[in-house]
């Protein structure tokens, strides 16, 4: 485990020169390949319709993120091609192109892509909780060039906590989410989105 240290180094702010850049290099990505998974943002949910929404590809036979719950904001998942598994509070849903799920607020949930072929999934949350943690990271990897270490998306995952972006059950999540909370009293920092990166 990376020390509170390794996780405090200062993220660099993004610039007018930054965000330029960002916009000539096509859609905005995230790639954490050790679990399979893609990002492609799409929708800020700061806009008028206050929906944060990205394509989420996930490879086959991968779990993607461990089972988590978004306190404050609902998510749903819509599989465009392949097959996807979700499962709500434990219920298993077995879910293929034009199937529709959403996991209300507080609800844990979990994947699974039981098939041979990626699954691609539009994804919408109704906050922007999720999307600050997501694309704050996803501009971070663009602006180092190069994937992710495992202490940048773990001092992401420390403040996602923290805000309540993400969480879990019971005494664990209180648990997790109180070391959090001192991890960034100690001065741990996550990356944060740039305004407009959807424009």
């Amino acid at each position: 485990m990376p020390s509170v240290q390794a996780l405090k180094d200062t993220a660099t702010v993004a610039d007018e020169g930054a965000r330029s850049a960002r916009s000539s290099a096509g859609p905005l990505r995230l790639a954490i390949e050790a679990a399979g998974e893609e990002f492609v943002f799409v929708q800020s949910a700061h806009g008028p319709e206050g929906t944060f929404r990205f394509r989420w590809t996930l490879g086959p036979k991968k779990k993607g993120p461990p089972p988590h719950l978004h306190p404050h904001e609902a998510e749903t998942f819509r599989v465009v091609s392949g097959k996807l598994q979700i499962w709500l509070d434990g219920v298993r849903h077995d879910c293929g192109p034009g199937d529709e799920v959403t996991a209300p607020r507080g609800v844990m949930h979990r994947f699974f892509n039981p098939g041979d072929e990626p699954v691609i999934v539009d994804v919408s949350l109704d906050g922007g909780l999720q999307e600050a943690s997501l694309v704050g990271l996803a501009e971070h990897a663009r602006r180092v060039g190069r994937p992710l270490r495992l202490g940048e998306m773990l001092r992401q995952t420390v403040v996602q906590f923290h805000r309540g972006a993400i969480g879990a059950p019971g005494l664990v999540g209180a648990m997790v989410r109180g070391t959090a909370s001192l991890l960034v009293a100690l001065g741990v920092r996550g990356y944060e989105p740039t305004a407009g990166w959807d424009a």
